[in-house]
């Protein structure tokens, strides 16, 4: 399966995210879903999530940084008016 873009990436994992603390806040932090064997409690879940947003948002900033910073920069040394 090809990889997502960052932006589509960082928009997927913030959904699962925000279902995890919900299912969380619902259920209590400290239960697990009844058909886990593993009975992984819920805030390890949303800690789970959280540290795949940070990879995401990761992805973006270089993202940006790599092709929107250097355009801009490149603008404002290109404009007479910017300094």
């Amino acid at each position: 399966m090809k990889e997502q873009p960052p932006e589509e990436q960082i928009i997927e994992e913030c959904a699962e995210l925000i279902q995890a603390v919900q299912k969380a806040k619902r259920f209590g932090w400290t239960n697990w879903h009844p058909k886990d064997k593993d009975k992984i409690p819920n805030w390890s879940l949303v800690i789970t999530e959280m540290s795949h947003v940070s990879i995401q948002q990761h992805r973006l900033a270089k993202l940006i940084r790599t092709n929107f910073l250097k355009e801009i920069s490149d603008e404002r040394n290109s404009d007479p008016n910017s300094k």
